[in-house]
């Protein structure tokens, strides 16, 4: 492995460490916000689905410029509509495994 395999290697199980910490963290609360980790501006929500055994197995997300948005607003108004649908879908993939 050269230099820079070593080094891309490090930064991605960092990222991927600290991604994993931020979920764990905001479990409880049922969403997780990414602010710029991605791409310069742009400003992502996701909500977790879940299978018959409240697994996590996928998540559904909307993304937009922070110029367009504020995360204010995010939470206040996307943010209930895509739980709603979140909810909606692992009731029908549970609903689905039951089969």
């Amino acid at each position: 492995m050269n230099i820079f395999q070593n080094l891309l290697l490090k930064y991605i199980l960092k990222k991927s460490l600290l991604i994993q910490m931020n979920f764990m963290k905001e479990k409880e609360q049922c969403y997780q916000i990414v602010i710029e980790e991605l791409e310069n501006g742009l400003l992502s929500i996701a909500v977790p689905i879940y299978n018959r055994d409240d697994e996590i197995i996928g998540a559904m997300n909307i993304a937009t410029h922070l110029s367009y948005k504020n995360t204010k607003m995010i939470r206040e108004t996307i943010l209930p509509l895509l739980l709603e649908a979140s909810k909606k879908t692992s009731k029908s993939i549970k609903l689905l495994q039951q089969y």
